[in-house]
């Protein structure tokens, strides 16, 4: 485990700021696929406007 986390972190100090933002962005919007949601219901979950 300790191996694994020092690998990730390694990994994420030679991104850049934008990198990890589009990384992050394409994790989300795969979940709200997957869950079937529209970006309607996703706003409203979050409490925010479309």
């Amino acid at each position: 485990m300790r191996n694994f986390v020092s690998t990730h972190i390694l990994s994420l100090i030679e991104k850049t700021p934008d990198s990890l933002t589009q990384g992050i962005a394409g994790c989300v919007k795969q979940k709200w696929l997957e869950k079937n949601w529209t970006q309607k219901v996703l706003a409203a979950k979050a409490g925010l406007s479309l």
